[in-house]
Order: C-alpha cells, then sequence, then structure tokens
C-alpha cells in the first residue's frame, strides 16, 4: 500500500513539473493597486488553490447551518421522548 501512495506522490510531482515547463510564459496580472509578472503555470495554481479555498468556505457555511438545525431537532426530539415518557407514566382517569 505504501508503494502506491508514493507512486501517487510521484507521478503528481511529475505531472506538476511538466505542467510548470510547458506554462513557463511570463504573464502580467493587472490588479488595483499594482502589476504583477508571474509564470502562467504559477497564476493558474494560485487561482485553482483560491477557488478550492473559497469552495470550502462555502460548503463549511452549509455544514454549519445543518449542523445547527439537527442539534435544535435532536432537542425537540427528547423533549418529546420526556414528554410521551412522562404520558406513559401517567395512569388512566375516566
Amino acid at each position: 500500500m505504501t508503494i502506491l501512495k508514493l507512486l501517487m506522490v510521484l507521478l503528481i510531482v511529475i505531472l506538476g513539473a511538466v505542467f510548470a515547463s510547458l506554462n513557463s510564459a511570463q504573464v502580467t496580472l493587472n490588479y488595483y493597486f499594482s502589476t504583477l509578472q508571474l509564470p502562467l503555470s504559477v497564476l493558474l495554481v494560485g487561482c485553482l488553490i483560491i477557488g478550492g479555498l473559497l469552495g470550502v468556505l462555502s460548503a463549511s457555511m452549509t455544514v454549519i447551518r445543518l449542523k445547527h438545525k439537527l442539534s435544535l431537532s435532536t432537542r425537540r426530539l427528547k423533549t418529546a421522548q420526556n414528554e410521551l415518557t412522562d404520558l406513559r407514566k401517567t395512569p388512566l382517569q375516566d
């Protein structure tokens, strides 16, 4: 299993090196305050990382909201179960 992991890491490193060598042209990044000269591969990888982080942030907000709803539902269920237990203990009266 460790050999398989090592081969996967090696394949990713080789693909990254090939990607960087094929996209080594300098591009100018213009943003509001200044400009920056970067290799195209660095810019693409940076955009990929920023996009991934924004995706994780977006998904984590949804997960937090769903966990909050789950905790509320769990509390309501516990309250209903306690009420049902109390009702079962109460003797029937005519």
